[in-house]
C-alpha cells in the first residue's frame, strides 16, 4: 500500500535525527549531537520530498539512491582511516538511510526504517556515559508514537479521504505519545536488572597519547625493595616538607593526590567505571606515620612491558572479573588507578611505571577519553574479596610513632572479646563507623591529622581521619596496616550502567595484612563497607535509581550551601517521578495480592458450588419443606406443588411450561407414569378446585 500522507516523512524525518544525534552525542558531546539533529532532520525531510511525487512510480529514483549509498560507502572509508569505527559505521548507517528515502514508498518500507532509527539509538546508548541520553530516548519515543499513528492512520483511512489529511487531531497523537513514554518508563523502572557484564572486549581508547616510559623509569630488573629506607634514619631526620632529604629522596609526603579540600567538592566527573560491583580505585599506598601525616616510602617506579598486550601484574588462578575505566576529563595525575586485587591491564601505551606496593603510572597525566581494561582476582574470605598476591609485609606496615597510651587503650576496649586478628579488624571498622561522624570542616587539614583530638574531642572528620585512627589502631594491635588514597566508586547511574566517579568521590581508606591476606577495611560512616556477594542480585531499575539519587542527594547535603541548578531540579524530578512509580507500584501489588485472594477464595466457592449445587439445593427444599407451617390450604397446595415441580425440573423429569394449567401439567405426569392412581389425581383436582 502506497503512502500517501506526507505527514508521515516528516515525523519520520525528526525521527532520524533523534536516533542518529543520540549517537552523535554519546560519541561527540552536546554541540555536536545539536548539529547532526538539524543535519539529520534536513538530509531526510529533503530525500523525502523529493521522492514523493514519485510514489506511484517502483524504482523511479533508484540510480539517484545508488549514488547517495556510494558516498555514504565513500565517507565510511574515510571515517576509518581519519577517525575511528563507530563514527564510520554510523556514517554509513546514516547515508544508507538517506538512499532508501529515495525509493521510500510503501508501507512496508515504514518498520525497516523505525529498525534503523532504533539501532542507532541503541549504538548511542552503549557508547553513551552521559545521563543526558535519557532526554534523547524521551524524544525518540515521543517521535515514534506520532510517526507510527500518522503511519496508521494513513493505512486505515478509505481511498477518497486520502487528499483530507487533516482527520487526525493533534489530541491523539499528544495522547499516544504520552501513554506510550509513560508505559515505557514504568516497564523501565520496575524491569529487573541483571548484574552488570561485560560481552566481548573493551575499546581500549587513546593509543599515541602516551610516550615509550622506558627511559622515564628505573629499570625492569631494578629490585625496588632494595631502595627502602629505614626507619630508624627517617625517625632521627623528622621527615617534613614535600620531600625528605634522607636515603636518595626515598620518601615522599603523601600531597598530590586526589584527596584534598577543591577535589572534595568538586562535582565534575573524573571517571567512568563499569564494574560489576563498587570497587575502590587505588592511587597511592602511604605506609610511614610520623605521628601527623603519612609518607609513601618509596616513589621510585620501575619500567614495564606488556605481555601479548596486557600488563600482566600476577599469574591468576581465581576467577577474573574486567573493570572498564575511562576518563572523563583531563586529570592532573599520570597515577593510573587500580584496584586491590588487580593481575593485569590493558593500558594504551608501550610501557608504563610499577612501584613497590602495585601502583601504577603512565608517562604522563592522563588525558580525557582515555580507556583502559583491568584484570581482578575475584577470591573471598568471610564475605569480602582478598588480595594474596599484593607486597608482601614489611616493617613500615606495623611502624608506629610516639602517640598517646590512651589510642592503644581505646582499641583494647574497641575489640572487646575479639579473638582473632579478622575479628579484631572488623570490629575496630564497627566502632568508628558506629561512634564518629564524618564531616568536610577538617578537609583543610588534609594530611595533617590531629589523631588524638579526633578519637577523644571532637569526635568528626573527613575519610583521613577514620583511615588514619583505623590503621594506627590495627597496628596497636599488631595487625599490618597501610592507608590507601584514590576513589571510592560506589555512585552507579542505572540509566548508562556505569559508575560516575566525582571529585567529591575522592577517598581513603585501609588495607589490613589479616590471616594472610589482604582486605580493604572502611572506618568512614558516609561510605558502604565493602562486601561484596559472590552471587550478585537482580534487582528493580527504580531500586537502583533511588539509590544513585540518594547518593546524590547526601554528596550535596555535604557540600556548601549553593543556589539550586539545573542538576537539582532534575534531582527533584526523578524524585517525583520515583515517588509516583512507587506509589502505582504499591497499588498493583496490593491489588495483585488482596484482589488476588479474593479472587481465589470466589473461584474455589464458585467450583465447589456448581459441584454439589444439586445436592445443596435438594437438602434446602427439603428443609424447608420439613419444616413448613400449615397457614392456609390454597397456600399450602401452592407450596408443596411448587417443591414438586421444581424437584421434577432439577431432576430432569418434568418441567412446566409457562402458563401450563395445572390439569395439563398432571395430565403430562400421567403420560410420563409419574403418576399412576387415578385417585391421587383426583384428589389433586379437587384440592385445586376448592
Amino acid at each position: 500500500m502506497i503512502i500517501h500522507d506526507f505527514r508521515v516523512s516528516i515525523w519520520f524525518s525528526l525521527l532520524f535525527a533523534a536516533g542518529f544525534s543520540a549517537c552523535a552525542f554519546a560519541l561527540s558531546g552536546l554541540f555536536v549531537a545539536i548539529i547532526i539533529f538539524i543535519l539529520a532532520f534536513a538530509g531526510s525531510y529533503a530525500t523525502l520530498q523529493i521522492a514523493y511525487p514519485y510514489r506511484r512510480e517502483k524504482d523511479a529514483l533508484q540510480q539517484q539512491a545508488n549514488i547517495v549509498a556510494c558516498i555514504g560507502l565513500l565517507l565510511f572509508g574515510l571515517a576509518i582511516i581519519a577517525l575511528n569505527l563507530y563514527t564510520a559505521l554510523f556514517t554509513l548507517v546514516f547515508f544508507l538511510q538517506l538512499a532508501l528515502n529515495l525509493v521510500f514508498r510503501e508501507h512496508r518500507q515504514v518498520y525497516f526504517s523505525v529498525m534503523i532509527t532504533f539501532v542507532a539509538l541503541l549504538g548511542g546508548a552503549t557508547l553513551g556515559r552521559h545521563g543526558g541520553l535519557l532526554f534523547f530516548f524521551v524524544l525518540y519515543i515521543v517521535f515514534a508514537a506520532f510517526y507510527l499513528s500518522a503511519v496508521y492512520t494513513d493505512k486505515h483511512t478509505p481511498e477518497y479521504q486520502k487528499k483530507s489529511v487533516g482527520n487526525i487531531q493533534w489530541r491523539h497523537y499528544l495522547g499516544l505519545s504520552a501513554l506510550i513514554a509513560c508505559v515505557s518508563l514504568f516497564i523501565y523502572l520496575l524491569i529487573p536488572r541483571l548484574p552488570a557484564a561485560h560481552i566481548g572486549g573493551i575499546a581500549i581508547a587513546g593509543w599515541g597519547k602516551y610516550a615509550d616510559g622506558r627511559q622515564s623509569f628505573l629499570p625492569e630488573e631494578t629490585d625496588l625493595t632494595q631502595l627502602l629506607p629505614k626507619i630508624s634514619a627517617l625517625e632521627n631526620n623528622n621527615v617534613n616538607g614535600d620531600i625528605s632529604s634522607t636515603g636518595q629522596q626515598a620518601v615522599k609526603r603523601g600531597k598530590d593526590t586526589v584527596v584534598n579540600a577543591e577535589n572534595l567538592q568538586d562535582e565534575r566527573i573524573y571517571l567512568y567505571v563499569k564494574s560489576p560491583r563498587p570497587s575502590y580505585l587505588k592511587q597511592q599506598v602511604r605506609s610511614y606515620f610520623d605521628g601527623h601525616s603519612w609518607h609513601v616510602v618509596s616513589p621510585f617506579f620501575k619500567a614495564m612491558q606488556p605481555e601479548h598486550g596486557e600488563f600482566v601484574l600476577y599469574g591468576n588462578n581465581h576467577t577474573t572479573e574486567v573493570i572498564e575505566i575511562t576518563t572523563a576529563i583531563d586529570l592532573p595525575t599520570a597515577d593510573i588507578f587500580t584496584t586491590a586485587t588487580t593481575t593485569g591491564l590493558i593500558f594504551p601505551a608501550q610501557s608504563i611505571g610499577r612501584n613497590i606496593y602495585d601502583m601504577l603510572k603512565a608517562t604522563q597525566p592522563l588525558t580525557k577519553e582515555t580507556t583502559y581494561q583491568i584484570n581482578q582476582s575475584t577470591e573471598y574470605l568471610h564475605g569480602r574479596l582478598i588480595d594474596r598476591e599484593q607486597t608482601p609485609v614489611n616493617a613500615f606496615d606495623t611502624q608506629l610513632p610516639k602517640l598517646s597510651k590512651r589510642i592503644a587503650e581505646l582499641a583494647e576496649k574497641a575489640i572487646g572479646n575479639a579473638q582473632s586478628d579478622w575479628q579484631k579488624a572488623v570490629a575496630l571498622e564497627h566502632f568508628l563507623r558506629s561512634n564518629y561522624q564524618y564531616s568536610l570542616a577538617t578537609i583543610e587539614s588534609q594530611n595533617n591529622i590531629p589523631l588524638t583530638q579526633f578519637l577523644f574531642a571532637t569526635r568528626y572528620g573527613h575519610c583521613e581521619y577514620f583511615a588514619t585512627a583505623l590503621a594506627v589502631m590495627l597496628r596497636t594491635q599488631g595487625i599490618p596496616a597501610r592507608l590507601v588514597v584514590g576513589f571510592a566508586a560506589q555512585d552507579y547511574n542505572p540509566m548508562t550502567g556505569y559508575y560516575e566517579v566525582k571529585g567529591i568521590n575522592a577517598h581513603a581508606w585501609v588495607e589490613a595484612f589479616v590471616d594472610g591476606v589482604w582486605i580493604t577495611l572502611e572506618a568512614t560512616p558516609l561510605y558502604s563497607a565493602e562486601q561484596p556477594s559472590e552471587d550478585a542480585g537482580i534487582t528493580m531499575t527504580k531500586e537502583e535509581l533511588k539509590s544513585y539519587l540518594d547518593k546524590l542527594k547526601q554528596q550535596r547535603e555535604k557540600l556548601p550551601q549553593k543556589p539550586p541548578s539545573f542538576k537539582d531540579i532534575m534531582l527533584m524530578f526523578w524524585y517525583a517521578v520515583l515517588i509516583a512509580v512507587d506509589w502505582l507500584w504499591s497499588l498493583l501489588k496490593w491489588l495483585v495480592w488482596y484482589c488476588g485472594w479474593v479472587i481465589l477464595l470466589a473461584a474455589i466457592g464458585y467450583s465447589v458450588f456448581k459441584r454439589y449445587q444439586d445436592n445443596l439445593t435438594d437438602y434446602i427444599e427439603k428443609y424447608q419443606v420439613k419444616h413448613y407451617r400449615p397457614k392456609q390450604q390454597l397456600a399450602d397446595i401452592a407450596f408443596y406443588l411448587g417443591k414438586i415441580q421444581t424437584l421434577l425440573a432439577r431432576h430432569q423429569y418434568i418441567e412446566r411450561a409457562p402458563g401450563e394449567t395445572i390439569e395439563t401439567f398432571t395430565e403430562a405426569l400421567i403420560q410420563r407414569s409419574l403418576l399412576t392412581d387415578k385417585q391421587d389425581i383426583i384428589k389433586i383436582r379437587q384440592l385445586i378446585n376448592q
